[in-house]
């Protein structure tokens, strides 16, 4: 994205409008724009944040962890231990 944008999409709330004028590079894909400065109007039409999800039973299954035991997730569990050294036993085999 151009850092004009960035910059005038920082506070806006959803229904906010601003133009901004942009500086397109001289090698920019749409010739009409190529090497100008374009006025750039922007509606916020929604306003949102990442949410991160709680780390529980039913997000550790959803990463095939039949138990949702996080400790049964962990590469330093026993039961990983194992798994690795039967692997690595039975490839050398």
């Amino acid at each position: 994205m151009f850092p004009a944008i960035e910059t005038a999409l920082v506070g806006m709330k959803a229904g906010d409008e601003k133009t901004v004028d942009v500086d397109f590079p001289a090698e920019w894909r749409v010739p009409a724009f190529a090497g100008k400065t374009v006025k750039v109007t922007l509606t916020a039409t929604k306003v949102s944040e990442p949410v991160l999800p709680d780390v529980d039973g039913a997000f550790i299954k959803s990463f095939g962890v039949r138990s949702g035991d996080a400790e049964a997730a962990t590469p330093t569990s026993s039961a990983w231990t194992s798994a690795a050294t039967w692997s690595a036993s039975s490839r050398a085999r």
